[in-house]
């Protein structure tokens, strides 16, 4: 069998030494090989205690493909050497302890391959690794990270070999990373293995660069990457649509250079909170040459002030009559395969106040969104509907009698309004009301019924709450229910026919053909907890 190394790397230890030696790039130029790097920065964040180091050989099962492709880019004449390396947050002094941790005790699980390339430079890449959800692992329990949501994880089974005998077996429930070698696969490769090994509702097998390439005819004799004689830059917007069609992934496109007043972060993120990946594609400083990153996350800052302010303090217009919850945004959380996995991106990074005429450089270009099957309505549609519709409702009601307190507020200061959309199943919506409002009533069963009985399996859920509630007590005032399964509409009064439901304080209103709207008395009258996914990773809130 290959050689397999237990490390001790704790606190104290010389774990850049233990990793520098399985990168043959590291020993000529440590500071061009950032990815490895990030993914060592993170392991060190993550309280590593243990790692174990395997050689792996060409025709391993886990990278056989890449081996073989290599070869064939470079004509068998290389030299390759490849490890796994398996980050443990114990300390292990014995291989065969190893197979008896729990799951909950493996950090990462990483593939670095070394290759040598046309000119006889050695290269250094993670094909492959999958990382937990970062926590600080330092306290017990691990604490989940500060305004920190990272909405795309999968569990990725994984493999370590003991000995010869023994090849424990465990699940990593975290991200998936992969990263360009350059010459079989570029960054477009690692942003679509990324996207679709981490989007769990799609259930697919594992996705690798090659599998890829199969779809797209790419045999690295007559197509080549990199340096070569049929030299090709990287995939296209066309190719990108192949590969999702070859999938059978349904997804929406979205095109900031040709509606460039559409926010690029505002579109993201309803798809993001809706545990949805999405590709982000921007210009460098040729405008012409585009870099794509996966969009996994996001981190919130309650506290920030510009959604507040900037209207305040200057001329600046909303184009909405409400505010997105997307303002409460600072990062996204990306995999750049160039820099490594779950690094922030702050969302003002490729914005810009011109038109992309005028400044095509550096800005966001455009952006896929990988959904569920059957989704077929944007968010941004859903979004827009429940501002509309719910002025409609309140004007309504308040002919009918007093507003409560709650709606009053909204109905007075509607540039106070904010709305978090995002893509919610039955199931889910059903498991959120179990909680008090702020008065402390509960939903009885009948409410809960109700509540539940004609929603469709997934739906848009639109959120309406005040900035005070929103960024200090995680509430909302109003749930808002839109179809998920219509076309974009082509007159806006089509929306009073697409919506499904309102949860109001004390009522829930459903459409009546007689009187417009009709309603229900429900238990809860004051605001309630936002939504969380119990799918997803607790998150501490500030």
């Amino acid at each position: 069998m290959a050689k397999v190394t237990l490390k001790d790397v704790g606190p104290g230890k010389s774990f850049y030494s233990f990793t520098a030696r399985f990168s043959e790039e590291e020993a000529s130029n440590p500071s061009t090989h950032r990815a490895f790097h990030r993914l060592c920065s993170l392991m060190r964040k993550m309280n590593v205690r243990t790692a174990v180091a395997e050689e792996l050989e060409a025709d391993h099962t886990a990278i056989k493909d890449e081996i073989e492709a290599l070869n064939t880019y470079l004509s068998g004449k290389t030299e390759l050497k490849s490890y796994r390396l398996t980050f443990i947050d114990r300390d292990v002094d014995d291989l065969s302890k190893v197979a008896g941790l729990p799951d909950s005790d493996f950090l990462a699980s990483a593939i670095l391959i070394n290759y040598k390339n046309t000119e006889g430079k050695w290269k250094s890449y993670v094909y492959r690794a999958v990382v937990a959800v970062p926590k600080i692992y330092s306290s017990s329990p691990p604490l989940p990270l500060l305004n920190t949501y990272l909405h795309v994880t999968n569990a990725f089974p994984c493999e370590v070999r003991i000995n010869d005998d023994v090849l424990h077996k465990f699940v990593v429930t975290g991200t998936y990373f992969g990263q360009q070698n350059g010459v079989t696969n570029v960054c477009s490769h690692a942003a679509l293995t990324a996207c679709l090994n981490n989007a769990a509702f799609l259930r697919l097998p594992p996705i690798t660069p090659e599998s890829i390439n199969k779809i797209l005819n790419i045999d690295h004799a007559t197509v080549r990457f990199g340096k070569g004689l049929s030299e090709r830059g990287g995939l296209n917007a066309v190719e990108f649509e192949t590969v999702l069609k070859a999938y059978n992934v349904e997804r929406f496109w979205f095109d900031f250079f040709e509606y460039p007043l559409i926010p690029y972060n505002q579109v993201i993120y309803n798809y993001i909170e809706s545990g949805c990946p999405v590709i982000l594609a921007f210009t460098t400083e040729n405008p012409y040459n585009l870099h794509v990153v996966t969009v996994l996350g996001h981190t919130l800052l309650s506290d920030i002030w510009r959604p507040e302010a900037e209207p305040v303090y200057s001329t600046f217009a909303e184009r909405l009559e409400y505010k997105p919850a997307s303002k409460w945004i600072d990062n996204f959380i990306i995999h750049d395969d160039n820099f490594g996995m779950n690094l922030c991106l702050p969302i003002d990074s490729l914005k810009r106040t011109t038109f992309p005429k005028y400044d095509p450089t550096f800005r966001a270009i455009w952006a896929v969104a990988v959904i569920p099957e059957k989704v077929t309505t944007p968010a941004s549609e859903a979004e827009y509907a429940s501002s509309l519709v719910i002025e409609d409702v309140l004007k309504f009601l308040e002919k009918k009698g007093p507003l409560d307190p709650w709606c009053q507020h909204i109905w007075n200061n509607p540039a106070n309004k904010v709305i978090r959309t995002f893509l919610v199943s039955k199931e889910e919506y059903v498991s959120s009301l179990k909680k008090t409002d702020f008065s402390g009533a509960r939903f009885s069963s009948e409410d809960c019924e109700a509540l539940g009985k004609d929603l469709p399996p997934f739906f848009w859920l639109a959120e309406i709450s005040t900035i005070d509630l929103y960024s200090a007590n995680k509430t909302k005032i109003i749930d808002f229910f839109y179809s998920c399964e219509h076309g974009q509409v082509k007159d806006e009064n089509e929306v009073f026919e697409r919506w499904l439901q309102i949860r109001f304080p004390s009522m829930l209103i459903v459409k009546d053909a007689v009187d417009k709207y009709a309603m229900k008395p429900l238990e809860v009258s004051s605001h309630y907890p936002l939504l969380k996914f119990v799918t997803q990773s607790e998150t501490l809130d500030w």
